[in-house]
């Protein structure tokens, strides 16, 4: 079973608005984000499609692209087989460059376990979903050079579909922030000892916030 796309149920065309995907830069986050509120098994087809398309799929784009051998990455646009590299054509950057998108989901993740407490689903799926994400950002982030503050910035980034390009976006240090949050919370439940990446993410997470 996949996860409600970009139409839902109003896709009834062999071509649809947006080829009926998944956007990850608010469109699927808004089919879920009151999901665990209802109490209701929803949100399962989508955990289940991020774990067998986007995260194998993104860790090949994730070494391709950025020379990352750890996690996975996301862009603005994915489909039913898992496309995680950025799509070319007019202001790419400006909508393309995405991958923040990954920090974003990860929030429904770590939304489910908070709401559910399920420690058996988190161990299996939902905590190495959030740490595979982690690792993709903490090979990402670079020392801000420009004010040489100790802090760590995205660079380059923008909000999503926003212009200018810039680095350390508000947008982008937030999710991320809250992405390494959730791996301090939730360390101990998934019963991980890889206290070095913990420890990276922790003292990582500061230097994220200075926006």
């Amino acid at each position: 079973m996949l996860p409600a796309n970009l139409q839902g149920k109003w896709a009834k065309d062999a071509s649809n608005p947006w080829s009926a995907d998944y956007h990850s830069n608010i469109n699927i986050q808004m089919n879920y984000w009151f999901a665990e509120t209802t109490g209701l098994d929803v949100a399962t087809p989508l955990f289940d499609y991020i774990e067998k398309t986007w995260a194998p799929r993104g860790a090949q784009t994730a070494q391709y692209l950025y020379n990352i051998d750890q996690g996975w990455v996301t862009h603005n646009e994915m489909n039913i087989f898992g496309h995680t590299g950025m799509k070319g054509g007019g202001n790419t950057a400006q909508w393309a460059d995405y991958p923040e998108s990954n920090a974003w989901m990860m929030i429904h993740v770590w939304d489910h376990y908070d709401f559910t407490q399920d420690v058996e689903w988190f161990k299996a799926q939902g905590y190495p979903l959030l740490k595979s994400a982690a690792q993709f950002h903490l090979q990402k982030l670079i020392p801000d050079e420009r004010f040489n503050d100790s802090t760590l910035v995205v660079n380059p980034c923008n909000s999503p579909e926003q212009v200018p390009i810039t680095m350390g976006c508000a947008h982008a240090q937030q999710l991320i922030w809250q992405l390494f949050n959730a791996i301090e919370k939730g360390f101990d439940a998934a019963g991980d000892t890889d206290t070095d990446f913990l420890n990276g993410a922790c003292l990582s997470r500061p230097e994220t916030s200075y926006l």
